[in-house]
Formats: C-alpha cells, structure tokens, sequence
C-alpha cells in the first residue's frame, strides 16, 4: 500500500473513531457531528472530480501524448468549444473558472506547441471582470513548468493546488459541472504580447470576453 493511502486510512479510521466517540459522550450532538462528516465527504469528492478534470485537460501535454497539431487551442474561461468553432476541427481546451488575461498567456506560452504549425488557431475566452487581475489561481498550476512556478514565486499555490476545492469551492464547483458561461462576444484583445506572441507564430487569434 503506497504512502498516500495509508495517510488516507489512517484519517479515515480516526475520523470515524472520533465520530463514535463523539455520539456516546454527546448524543445531542449527533446531527452537527454527522453533518459534518457528510459535508467533509462532498468536498473529498468535489475535489477528487476536480483533479480529474484539471489531469485530463493537460493529458495531451504530458510527456508520450498523443495528440498534437490539433487547429484551435482555447484557453481561458468557461466557454462552450461548439459555440466558437467548426464541428469538424480538433481542438484542446484549457478552462476554468475566472481564469484572467495574465494566466491564459503563460499557459499559451507553455502549450503553444500543440497547434498545427500552418493553420493553429489561438482563442481566449476572459471575463470582462478579469482581463485585468493579475492573481494566478490553483486552477492554473498544472499547466505551468516547474521553473516558471519557481520564478513566479507560486511554490506555495502549487502546494495548495493539491486541494481545489477547498480553496476555490465555488469556481470548483463550476468546473465539476462544467457550467459554461453564455453570451460571449468576440473582441480586440487588449493584451499586445499576446498579440504579438501569435503574430510571430502564425497563429490566428481570436479574443472573447463574457
């Protein structure tokens, strides 16, 4: 049994443990006691889906993936894919919830490499609300290198990246349910390293905000 599961064994005899205990000396206490657990229960599983989730948008960047030279690259907010593009081209998405201006351009800077070199088509997808925020968020971590992490000074988020939901329970929530947000429009990125990033890559980019 690995390290991790026995850790996992360990909380869950004493938990339970301690919830016997508690029911013999505080019967009163029972429902508190066992609204607790249930709650503690939802959040080990909302946070289990959303690492799945987060694992599964950077499976094709992993080392041995599999799929490359797709045509588009959304990064970003919560946007529909069928919304923005043709239903006949591959394409990768990198959402999350609230995800700002900043963020989407270092991911692009790390995942880039995947789009076809001749036809790569870059989209962004920010809130209007978040085009300025400069805040890296634990959603964000996985897509990024270990050096940028370092030199960004994010070790201690990347640390807290293990547990999303209990950082972001709302935005978690969200990306569980994969409630995309509507009425986007498209617009002029008013990000110009990122315009000039593309430019240079022959990447057609288009720009949303909600």
């Amino acid at each position: 049994m690995s390290k991790k599961k026995i850790v996992c064994v360990f909380a869950i005899v004493s938990e339970m443990t301690i919830l016997v205990g508690s029911i013999s000396l505080f019967p009163k206490f029972l429902p508190l006691v066992v609204t607790i657990f249930v709650l503690q229960g939802i959040l080990f599983m909302l946070n289990r889906i959303v690492l799945k989730k987060l694992s599964y948008q950077n499976d094709p960047f992993k080392i041995g993936g599999q799929i490359r030279n797709v045509d588009y690259l959304i990064i970003g907010d919560m946007i529909n894919p069928e919304t923005i593009i043709p239903s006949n081209k591959r394409f990768v998405q990198i959402k999350a919830p609230n995800r700002n201006l900043l963020a989407s351009f270092e991911i692009l800077k790390h995942t880039s490499s995947i789009l076809d070199e001749d036809n790569g088509n870059v989209i962004v997808a920010i809130a209007s609300k978040n085009k300025n925020n400069c805040v890296y968020s634990v959603f964000d971590m996985p897509f990024l290198y270990i050096l940028t992490k370092k030199k960004l000074g994010l070790d201690r988020l990347n640390k807290m990246a293990r547990f999303p939901a209990l950082i972001k329970p709302l935005s978690s929530i969200k990306l569980a349910l994969n409630l995309d947000k509507k009425k986007w429009k498209e617009a002029e990125c008013p990000n110009k390293d990122i315009v000039c990033f593309c430019a240079e890559r022959n990447f057609n980019l288009r720009y949303y905000e909600n």
